[in-house]
């Protein structure tokens, strides 16, 4: 059977749960590397417990119509602050019926990009028996390079071997990607992909700071639907609308009794499956008349009536459940991706006041980072309005930047730098973004969050 390298593959971080399936593995890859494993099947729980309890030592998992088929794990060095710089690959392996499918470079990708997001790890290290041909290929593939090779290195069954010693640098193959990436063509062949996530929760019905005559859902609604007009009107030729871009709104809000409610705005969608392309999109719009002021052009203003299409009330009511939204978005982009591979990596737009009431959510926007296209992985921005008066902020570089609110920090950590397109395009619509700078604001008033979220859907732009 011929498999794509993401078709039907879940990749994911293995928990307590999932020892059995990791041991019925292990046991597996035992019978034929005898070297490659010293954990004891009584460590095994154990290990993926505190594994789960910690983002520096994960193991991943890779599960192929529901068997676990491939694993790879991950470490931080723990000798001190003078080796928290790096980090090692172990247990590497997918079973032989499975070999030659593209799981082991999945697994591999998928590794390499959480340890990236790590704060402060600079190298990943792994040792590989020289004669493995193949898994050397791989990995310097993916930017490990050969430092140096230990003679008899393992002894087995009286067979000396060696083994190459291979380093990923983190900062340099992180420069390289955001060079590189993140310029693919979008095409009605290869689309691009836009998820917005809109925190419906009571907090939204208060006014935003310093702003005491504008509601938080109010400028979230017609910010929303601003862009998403904005991105019809860019995928309009004459009459006909071009389907560039699949497109997808989740609201997310709970009710009385504190369950979670995730609803999508565009007809027919699901949180499972939220996505419509651009011309459902305009299809599936409301249109109603309201009252602007505008210029009469002798230097007077005049009140007139205009049309706006809209997609997305504004609603409030309740608790936060961030972590249940950005899960559903995690599941419906792994879908989105491996149907996509060669498409511009899809961006998430997170329309928040930032307090999550179920939980920490900076894994799972990790989590959602480490996905992404052959392109480059997801993006996500984050729009925070928050109560507090504090002075807006913008595309900040640094965790210092950001007000001294109790959310601002953990949202700054949850959006993705821009990467080098991007701070181009920023600083050519003659927007303050630096090298490192982030898609956060926090508190931007109607004119900076429309803004804001331009920047994102204008990114991915280049179409064919």
């Amino acid at each position: 059977m011929d498999y794509t390298t993401r078709d039907t593959l879940d990749i994911r971080a293995l928990a307590e749960d999932d020892a059995e399936d990791f041991q019925r593995l292990r046991l597996r890859a035992l019978k034929e590397y005898p070297d490659a494993f010293g954990l004891s099947s009584e460590t095994v729980a154990d290990k993926l417990r505190l594994a789960a309890e910690s983002q520096d030592d994960f193991t991943l998992g890779a599960y192929r119509d529901g068997e676990l088929v491939g694993m790879a794990g991950f470490y931080r060095d723990s000798g001190g602050e003078k080796m928290r710089h790096k980090g090692h690959v172990w247990g590497m392996y997918v079973a032989s019926k499975r070999q030659g499918e593209g799981i082991g470079r999945a697994l591999m990708r998928e590794l390499l990009a959480r340890a990236s997001l790590l704060p402060g790890l600079e190298q990943v290290h792994l040792a590989v028996v020289t004669r493995q041909e193949p898994a050397r290929s791989l990995y310097a593939s993916l930017g490990f390079e050969t430092y140096g090779v230990e003679p008899n290195s393992l002894i087995i069954d009286g067979e000396r071997l060696d083994e190459a010693h291979m380093v990923y640098s983190v900062a340099k193959r992180t420069k390289e990607v955001f060079h590189m990436s993140y310029t693919a063509d979008i095409s009605r062949n290869n689309p691009g992909c836009f998820l917005f996530l809109i925190d419906q929760s009571g907090s939204m019905g208060e006014a935003l700071g310093g702003q005491p005559e504008l509601r938080k859902m109010d400028g979230a609604a017609d910010a929303v639907n601003r862009i998403l007009d904005a991105i019809s009107q860019r995928c309009s030729q004459g009459m006909d609308i071009r389907d560039y871009f699949d497109i997808g709104v989740i609201a997310y809000g709970t009710d009385g009794a504190g369950r979670t409610k995730l609803e999508t705005a565009l007809p027919g969608t699901t949180p499972e499956e939220p996505f419509l392309s651009v011309s459902q999109v305009v299809d599936a719009a409301e249109v109603e008349e309201r009252e602007v002021k505008e210029s009469d052009g002798a230097g007077g203003i005049v009140e007139v009536t205009r049309k706006f299409p809209v997609w997305l009330r504004p609603t409030a009511g309740y608790g936060t459940p961030m972590c249940d939204a950005l899960s559903a978005a995690s599941k419906a982009l792994k879908d989105w991706t491996a149907q996509h591979e060669d498409s511009y990596p899809p961006m998430v737009i997170n329309v928040t006041d930032g307090a999550a009431t179920d939980g920490n959510p900076e894994s799972l926007a990790q989590e959602i980072m480490a996905l992404g296209t052959n392109d480059g992985n997801v993006l996500i921005y984050n729009a925070h309005l928050s109560e507090m008066s504090a002075m807006p902020v913008q595309y900040p570089s640094d965790e210092s930047e950001v007000p001294p609110d109790e959310y601002a920090a953990q949202m700054f950590r949850m959006s993705s730098v821009f990467p080098d397109p991007v701070v181009e395009l920023a600083a050519g619509m003659g927007l303050s973004v630096t090298q490192g700078s982030r898609g956060y604001v926090y508190n931007a008033d109607m004119v900076a969050l429309v803004q804001f979220l331009d920047i994102g859907t204008r990114a991915a732009s280049d179409l064919r």
